[in-house]
């Protein structure tokens, strides 16, 4: 039984899809991320910034994964959610414009439960580099998941550069709603071969 156990964790840390998400980076000094990582340890979250009690509120309020799975059985009902999930996401970004101050560009990314790579014009990345991340799970979500990642591969290929990292560190909620954002997309894909 443990070794199901040990299985099923692998399979949902290592599961993956490709993907267009918003997404901002920047990379962390090695005092700062020494800071972060000794903060995280401790209370196992990263250390508060300004904005930060909205951008908890946008994240726990977030209903797309229900929205989603509504959108399948009635269509209509969902639409009505999606309109009363934006308005109250943009209500809470009024009342704290200063969640707006990092613009997440949509990246094509290979997301999974245990890291992400991402594509980009311009990244003068080494290996070992910490990162800094937000996405946004889908287009149109407003909430964001923020980790930090370790750089582990740079490759380059037609001007862009693939730069490859794993989680270093991300808290659990973030890495639960990636692994379900990534079974919901993979099953969406299901569903489109097979012309569902």
């Amino acid at each position: 039984m443990v070794q199901y156990h040990d299985t099923e964790v692998q399979r949902r840390a290592y599961a993956r899809v490709e993907d267009m998400l918003p997404l901002n980076w920047r990379q962390v000094s090695a005092e700062e991320y020494a800071r972060v990582a000794v903060y995280f340890e401790q209370y196992h979250d990263f250390p508060p910034e300004p904005g930060d009690d909205a951008r908890r509120v946008l994240t726990a309020v977030s209903a797309s994964h229900e929205i989603n799975e509504l959108r399948q059985k009635q269509p209509n009902v969902a639409y009505i959610f999606e309109q009363l999930d934006a308005k109250l996401n943009l209500i809470l970004r009024q009342l704290h414009p200063n969640l707006q101050d990092r613009v997440l560009q949509v990246t094509r990314t290979v997301i999974s439960g245990s890291g992400i790579a991402f594509w980009t014009e311009a990244a003068e990345l080494a290996v070992g580099d910490c990162l800094e991340m937000q996405a946004r799970l889908a287009v149109d979500a407003l909430a964001t998941v923020d980790f930090f990642v370790r750089v582990l591969r740079l490759e380059y290929q037609d001007g862009l550069t693939q730069v490859s990292c794993c989680y270093d560190p991300i808290a659990d909620v973030p890495r639960e709603q990636i692994i379900q954002h990534v079974f919901r997309r993979q099953g969406d894909m299901l569903r489109a071969q097979r012309g569902m």
